[in-house]
């Protein structure tokens, strides 16, 4: 990860985080793998879809996500965003991933 835990955002500043995912389970991902926002806190702004591509069983992928805080979000004040992994139309859940 590029952004250590208790890093502070400054308002109006954009910041790259990068987080290596690993395909820990027993299928292949297909080409059409992402990762989809279940949920962030109001205070901040990070990609609703980031694309994940193809990835091996046993395979790290590096994965970048522009973050930023939001209009009128406060110093000091803490914020979090969760993704899912998942594939296709439907948006199939996949839970075999890591982060590195």
């Amino acid at each position: 990860m590029t952004l250590p835990p208790n890093t502070h955002l400054h308002p109006g500043e954009r910041y790259t985080q990068q987080i290596a995912l690993r395909n820990s389970g027993q299928l292949d991902w297909p080409t059409d793998t992402m990762l989809v926002l279940s949920m962030a806190s109001d205070n901040i702004r990070v990609p609703s879809e980031v694309a994940v591509g193809a990835a091996r069983t046993g395979s790290c992928k590096m994965v970048t996500i522009e973050v930023a805080p939001a209009q009128g979000a406060r110093e000091n004040e803490a914020a979090f965003f969760f993704y899912q992994v998942a594939y296709g139309a439907g948006l199939h859940a996949l839970r075999e991933a890591e982060v590195q």
